[in-house]
This record gives C-alpha cells, sequence and structure tokens, in this order.
C-alpha cells in the first residue's frame, strides 16, 4: 500500500504542474492547491519504509540554503519545492513522528525542484514536437475496433459522424506526453532515491504508462465525439482524473534499502549533479553570445505589397491600408538603427552594406536566386527578420518557408487562439531565464498569427502557453476555419517565436504581422518586443552553439552521475542539483543582461506618455475589446494613435513614477480615476514646472476623483451641473473644433482654450516652465464615433482630429511660458477637398 499511495502521490504532483503551469488552461487555485496536498500526503504515506539514516546536519544546511535560493530566484509555482526543503532542515529529526515528517518534506521537496527543471525543458521541447509520425493507421484501427468508422488519411484521421466527417490528428499533446513524461521521471526518482531501479523494471513502466495514456487518449476521442467539445482532449482536470487509475495497473515492488555510502563516493556525486543543473539552465536559458554589428537594416518591399514602410502615416491618409502598414516600425526602428527599404530583388550587392535583413508578410514568391542570395548573407554574418501571419495568408508562410527552410525555421499553415475559449492569445515573459528578446516584454497580446515547427535546438524566445491552433480553411474569406469539435489541432505549447544560428549569421522568425501595424505598432510591448528582436539579430555569433554544447555537458554530467551513484544513495546528488539550479540561472540571466544590453536611441524620441496608474481608459494590453463600453474602448485606442500622424510616438506605460522619470515632455492622463498621493501630485508638479507638459482629460460619467483634485490643484474647478453642447469652438477665431453631442461640467479658471453655449470646456494652466491642459469633453475624444484608423473619416471627424492634433503637436513643441498657438486650418492637416482626395486613394488604393 505505501508503494501504491507513492505512485498516486506522484501522479497528483505531476498533476499539480500541469495544473499550476497553465500550460493546457487556468485552472482553479483550489484544484492546483489540492494536487500539491494529496501528493504531499502520498509521499508521506509511502514514506515509512525502508528505514533512513538521520538527516544529517550537513544535509539539513544545505537544504536550507537551496530551499532559500529556491523560493527567492523563482516564481510560482516553480519555487514551491523551496518551501519543503526548508520546512524539511527546521523540522530536523528530534522524535520518531518529527523525523519521518522532515524526510518527507525532504524528499517531496527534491522532487518539486526537480520537476521544476524538467518543467523548463518540457515547453521548450514539446512546442517543437506535435504530430506523432505513424500513428494515424494505429489510431483508426483503435477506433474501427471500438466500432467506430474511422480511416487513416496520411497524418489525419477521419472520422464519420452523424453530422458529417470530423478530422482527428495524433499529437504528442494529444497523448499527454508532457504529463506522463513527468510522472515517469519522478517515479525513476522515488526508486533511485530509495534504491536501485533496475532497466527491467524501468522498461515495464515505461510500457504500462504508454499503454495506458494510448488508451485514454481513444476513450477521450470516443468522449469528445459524443458531446461534440474538443475540451474532454485537453481539458487539464480531465486529463488529471481519468489519470488516476493507472497507479492500480503499475508494478509497486518495495525498493530494496540501500547500505549508508561511503563519504567518498557521497562527495563525488555532488560536482556531476551540480553540473547537471548547469547545464540544463544554459541549455534552456542562455542565449548564444555574440558581437555587436553597426547596424543596418534593410526592409524588403520588392516581394511584399503588405504592410508596407513607404508611404508616411500622416494626417492626409485613412482607410484600411493605412492601419495595415509598417510605416512606424520603420520610422521607430530609424530612430535606434539605420533603417532603408529596399525595392528591387535580393542580390549579394544589395545586401552587402546590410546587417539585418528583414523579409515581411511576403505576397510575392522568392526567386531561386534571391533566396542564394541570402542564404549567402547569413552564412557570413547577416541576419535575417521573417515576419509571417495566420493561416499562410496572401501566400506568406509559403514564401517564407523557402527562404526560412534553409535553416530549418518553417511556418505552419494555420492560427493560433486561447485554448479555453474564444479571443486572442497572451504571452507572460517567465520571471526567470527569460530570453533576451522579451526581457523587458510586459503582457504581450498577440492579434491572431501562426506557429513555427523550430529545430529542436533552436532559441526559443516566445512559447506560447495555453494555446490552441486551427488549420488553414481556403473555402472561408479570411482563411479561419469555422464549426464544430476539432479534434486535429496542436495545443498546450506552441512556438511563436524562435531563432537559429547559421554559421556567421543569425535567422529569427515570428508568426504574427498584425502586431506591428501602425494602429498596434506604440501599444505596450510592441515596441519592447521589435527592439529586442533587433538587439538579438544584431549581432554576429561569437563561440560554439549553445545549445549543442550544452546537451552534450548534460550528457557527459549525467553518465558521471549515474557512474559515481552506483549502490550508493542519490540524495546527496539531488541536495547539490537543488542548491546548483537557482545560481545557475541568476548566473545565466546576469550572463544575458551582459551580452545583451539595450540599445539607445540615436537622437531624442518625441514621445507622447499616457500613465495607466490611477486612469480609466482601455488599451488592448491583454484582450483586444472589452465587453462593457465597446465604443469608448475603441475610441481610446483611435485617440492613442492620433499623434503619430503628427510624427510624436505614443508610449504608455503602467505607472506615474515611470512617466514622470524620463524627459519632460508631453504628459497624457486620460480619465483620470484615483485621487493623486501628496507625493506624487507634488512630483506631478515638479516636472510641469521643469518643463513638462500634461493633457488631462475628463468626461462626464467617469470617477470624479480624480479629475477634481487635479483641477484644485491647479486652481481649477468645475460646475456641479453638466452642459449639453451641440458644438465646440476655438477661443482664439471661434472656428469649430469639435461638431459631435458632448456632455461635460463648465471649467472655470485657467486661459479659456474650447468654448461652448455651456461654457468654458478646455482650459490651460502655467505653472513654472510647463504648463497643464484641462479637457471636460473626453466623451467627444473617446468614442468609436470618430472612426478607427481602418475607417474612412467623416466631416466631423476630421474637425476632431484637427483639434486633437493641435492638442497634440501645439502642447509637445510648446515653449517655457508660451501660449498654445492658433489652431492651423483644416487644409493645413488634411489639404483641399480632404474628403474627395480621401475616397480617390481609396479607391485607387
Amino acid at each position: 500500500m505505501r508503494e501504491r499511495a507513492l505512485l498516486l502521490g506522484t501522479l497528483f504532483s505531476a498533476g499539480f504542474w500541469l495544473l499550476a503551469s497553465g500550460i493546457q488552461g487556468e485552472a482553479p487555485a483550489a484544484a492546483w492547491a489540492a494536487c500539491l496536498a494529496l501528493a504531499f500526503l502520498g509521499t508521506l504515506a509511502g514514506s515509512g519504509e525502508p528505514p533512513r539514516p538521520a538527516l544529517s546536519l550537513t544535509a539539513r544546511g544545505t537544504a536550507l540554503l537551496a530551499g532559500l535560493l529556491n523560493v527567492l530566484c523563482f516564481a510560482f509555482p516553480w519555487n514551491v519545492g523551496g518551501f519543503f526543503l526548508g520546512a524539511a532542515a527546521l523540522l530536523g529529526e528530534a522524535g520518531k513522528r518529527r523525523g519521518l515528517l522532515a524526510r518527507a518534506c525532504l524528499g517531496f521537496g527534491l522532487l518539486l525542484v526537480l520537476q521544476a527543471a524538467l518543467w523548463l525543458l518540457i515547453e521548450p521541447v514539446f512546442c517543437k514536437l506535435h504530430r506523432l509520425p505513424g500513428a494515424s493507421p494505429w489510431l483508426a484501427f483503435l477506433l474501427r475496433f471500438l466500432g467506430e468508422d474511422a480511416a487513416a488519411l496520411g497524418p489525419r484521421v477521419s472520422l464519420a459522424t452523424s453530422s458529417g466527417h470530423l478530422l482527428a490528428r495524433p499529437t504528442f499533446e494529444g497523448l499527454q506526453a508532457p504529463f506522463f513524461l513527468l510522472f515517469l521521471l519522478s517515479a525513476f526518482y522515488w526508486r533511485a532515491l530509495h534504491g536501485r531501479l533496475g532497466a527491467g523494471a524501468a522498461l515495464v513502466l515505461c510500457a504500462i504508462t504508454a499503454a495506458f495514456a494510448a488508451l485514454r487518449y481513444v476513450f477521450n476521442i470516443l468522449a469528445a465525439l459524443d458531446t461534440e467539445r474538443a475540451s474532454t482532449i485537453h481539458s487539464p482536470l480531465v486529463l488529471l482524473l481519468s489519470s488516476l487509475p493507472l497507479a492500480l495497473f503499475l508494478p509497486a515492488g518495495g525498493p530494496a534499502a540501500a547500505a549508508s555510502p561511503a563519504r567518498r563516493r557521497a562527495l563525488g556525486v555532488v560536482l556531476p549533479a551540480a553540473a547537471v543543473a548547469c547545464f540544463l539552465v544554459m541549455f534552456t536559458g542562455l542565449a548564444q553570445p555574440g558581437r555587436e554589428k553597426p547596424g543596418r537594416v534593410l526592409i524588403d518591399e520588392h516581394n511584399s505589397r503588405w504592410e508596407m514602410t513607404t508611404r508616411p502615416f500622416d494626417t492626409r491618409w485613412y482607410g484600411m491600408h493605412a492601419g495595415y502598414n509598417y510605416y512606424c516600425l520603420a520610422d521607430f526602428l530609424a530612430r535606434y538603427y539605420e533603417v532603408r527599404a529596399g525595392h528591387e530583388p535580393l542580390d549579394d550587392a544589395a545586401l552587402r552594406e546590410t546587417d539585418v535583413l528583414i523579409l515581411k508578410t511576403p505576397t510575392a514568391a522568392y526567386e531561386a536566386g534571391e533566396i542564394d542570395a541570402v542564404e549567402r548573407f547569413v552564412h557570413g554574418g547577416g541576419s535575417l527578420l521573417l515576419i509571417g501571419d495566420h493561416t499562410n495568408v496572401f501566400g506568406s508562410s509559403e514564401f517564407l518557408n523557402a527562404v526560412g527552410g534553409r535553416f530549418g525555421l518553417l511556418m505552419n499553415e494555420d492560427s493560433q487562439h486561447r485554448i479555453d475559449g474564444p479571443g486572442m492569445t497572451v504571452y507572460e515573459p517567465p520571471a526567470r531565464l527569460a530570453h533576451p528578446v522579451v526581457s523587458d516584454l510586459p503582457p504581450f497580446l498577440f492579434g491572431t498569427g501562426c506557429t513555427l515547427a523550430p529545430p529542436l535546438l533552436a532559441e526559443d524566445m516566445i512559447v506560447g502557453r495555453a494555446n490552441a491552433t486551427q488549420r488553414a480553411d481556403y473555402s472561408s474569406s479570411n482563411f479561419f476555419l469555422a464549426g464544430r469539435a476539432q479534434l486535429d489541432r496542436d495545443f498546450g505549447c506552441v512556438s511563436q517565436a524562435a531563432g537559429v544560428s547559421a554559421g556567421a549569421g543569425r535567422v529569427l522568425a515570428f508568426t504574427d504581422s498584425t502586431v506591428f501595424s501602425n494602429f498596434w505598432m506604440y501599444m505596450r510591448g510592441k515596441p519592447e518586443l521589435l527592439l529586442g528582436m533587433l538587439n538579438w539579430l544584431n549581432r554576429t555569433n561569437a563561440g560554439p552553439p549553445v545549445k549543442a554544447v550544452a546537451l552534450a555537458g548534460l550528457g557527459l554530467a549525467l553518465l558521471l552521475v549515474f557512474a559515481f551513484t552506483c549502490r550508493v544513495r542519490l540524495e546527496a546528488a539531488f541536495l547539490s542539483f537543488a542548491l546548483a539550479l537557482p545560481l545557475a540561472a541568476f548566473a545565466c540571466d546576469a550572463a544575458n543582461r551582459w551580452g545583451y544590453a539595450p540599445r539607445t536611441p540615436r537622437g531624442p524620441v518625441p514621445e507622447v506618455v499616457f500613465c495607466g496608474e490611477g486612469n480609466d481608459y482601455f488599451l488592448p494590453r491583454t484582450e483586444l475589446v472589452p465587453e462593457q463600453e465597446e465604443r469608448i474602448a475603441l475610441g481610446c485606442v483611435n485617440l492613442y494613435s492620433l499623434p503619430i500622424r503628427v510624427g510624436l510616438v505614443p508610449r504608455e506605460f503602467p505607472t506615474l513614477r515611470e512617466c514622470l522619470a524620463r524627459e519632460p515632455g508631453l504628459l497624457v492622463l486620460l480619465y483620470p480615476r484615483e485621487r493623486l498621493s501628496e507625493e506624487a501630485t507634488q512630483r506631478l508638479r515638479s516636472f510641469i514646472a521643469a518643463g513638462g507638459r500634461v493633457l488631462v482629460i475628463g468626461r462626464e460619467g467617469g470617477e470624479a476623483a480624480g479629475i477634481d483634485h487635479l483641477l484644485q490643484t491647479f486652481g481649477l474647478e468645475r460646475a456641479e451641473m453638466p452642459s449639453l453642447a451641440e458644438e465646440v469652438r476655438f477661443v482664439d477665431g471661434g472656428e469649430t473644433a469639435f461638431s459631435q453631442r458632448a456632455s461635460f461640467r463648465a471649467l472655470s479658471g485657467g486661459r479659456p482654450l474650447l468654448v461652448a453655449d455651456g461654457g468654458v470646456c478646455g482650459a490651460a494652466v502655467h505653472e513654472g516652465r510647463g504648463c497643464i491642459v484641462f479637457l471636460a469633453i473626453g466623451d467627444v475624444l473617446a468614442d468609436v464615433a470618430l472612426g478607427l484608423d481602418s475607417q474612412v473619416p467623416t466631416w466631423e471627424t476630421l474637425l476632431a482630429y484637427r483639434a486633437c492634433f493641435w492638442l497634440f503637436e501645439g502642447l509637445f513643441h510648446l515653449g517655457p511660458g508660451d501660449d498654445l498657438p492658433t489652431p492651423p486650418s483644416m487644409e493645413h492637416y488634411f489639404g483641399a477637398d480632404p474628403l474627395g482626395r480621401i475616397a480617390e486613394q481609396l479607391r485607387g488604393r
């Protein structure tokens, strides 16, 4: 019974990682907490036999230090093992029951540390391994044996149902290979920790587990056919519950008691075990070192008629092609690198003065000579960035694969989505061992790209969790597959950005072109990712390939561990591993930071900074559009992108402290909700006194505490009752600024800028060398009625745009003590007959 309890506890410990890591979707905290508790109870129940020697003072001290380092180094759930190691050290060996508890905490803590390290390998390995070659005939045979009408069609299996044919495809994640592999390695850990594990017993354990996983997958397909829901295949809770019977089928022979090891042998295993931890961390977290290049970037336009870079995103160009455009990408990169566009076929001459070549969403195939030239360019020390998109749209994946295939990087003809429902996927970099490309990345919202099929030794930049793919459907207008339960998709971990080294050069593939379009380019996370990718690419390789060296070192270190621990307890090895793992992670992150220092801009960046702290507005950070107040949310997105059209760079920072720490420029407080603290208020006033400019936009229906406090701070106040305005005019000249209906409370104090029949709705206050402007008509500014960048503006929209351009441009360039200039004419921003010209542009595209 003790051995059965230990196996059951091991299943629950693997289930804890499945639930807590979120690899297959979010799970309730109560679920993973219950798994952790049951896993420990299983460990405690299985730790009574055989008799164990006392936990030495050295072991207790090592466990305490290892536990502390793991807790400090890693985030949840990777640091949970450290708490149990610390508990084992503090419990000591006083009394039989306390000694048994200490032993259970030690063994369980070491298991969790080992599982955390294994999980570091599982995600980057299984994001590349999805399809099970040659498995579809076997799956079709088993389904036919169980009475289903099934036939193998290449890598897929066709299932005849009452509502049509359904396709299933055998995959590693469908078999839940990550879960069962983690369980097997954990079972080996317990056998090795308690005694010797023979090769025969290990083979039996693997065979029974593999057979159980296959049968479980088949029965889950049958359940999916009955319910017409694919969640039975990927639900982590269903997986865990349906895997518990495995403990009844596994051999549970008691482990042999081990003799006390000789001190010489116990010490001999310490260094190889520590080396295992170091090489494992090196394999998963250390980026290939390199030497920085001058930074000459070429963006190929010859083979692409989508997301072009050559037309300015200015005040005179609107519509879908203005939004889905890479002018902002090129303009932003030019602030850090030397950027040029290429309009001729790629050859050696065109690439001679280039360090980084960007191929983005091609709409035409590359000639064989172009591909050969790119391959020579990379092997000679150049770098290549491939930017694709979902479902082989425009043939982009096919055309890019002709180039990326030379280096083993391929884009799949699919789209990737959230596994647990509709919506776009969000990537959050790990707190530890993040690749330098994403080390400074906040939570990153994707706009539905494809997935990658990189080689096993590729550097993993972005590994998406809780994702699911859909194959391309070319009968659909947008190539997205729709319909009932899909059993032929990849899910769990998918590769969304990866890089390889080839000769002296580098290649990086990224799978979502939309996120760098003009309307999204300056949203939080997008500039950081672009700079991170270019920072890695703008280097030639130095030294041998890190992945290959780490893999060879890991294999050698494991051989040494096995050689030194023959007939010897492995407790010293696992303690050494637990101590070395966080130290290696610290060292790896330090090496990446040192080797990939951020590139500084070539000159001042004209930033308009939006503050997220205490302000009640929406930008697409973790979702595209919120369910509540959709009109206002889309209006906020549009308002955020308007400064781009007058040559400014909007950036959002989460805290006011980060915003005020930058050079005095233009700060926007959009819909202030919370009252600023006295300290924050003083910092804001100091920022303005030093020359900073602040634009505060309030609206009716929002929280009043934040805006009222700011108004009072600078000597203004709002009327108690709101007014309804049909038209808002400029004070200078009396021209129409807004013709939409607006509800606002009139302002008193300061210098009036905008007025309506109900009073002043925009005013400025000078303080020191800077200025603060209050607008009370935020309902007009952030409203989808103003149009998005992909829509065609009306005359009312252009009026509002002119007022916004005047405010952003005038405030940014405002000199100390100066007043805002007179609003420019409509022709200044839009030219003569703007609506007619825009319509003509849209017809000609």
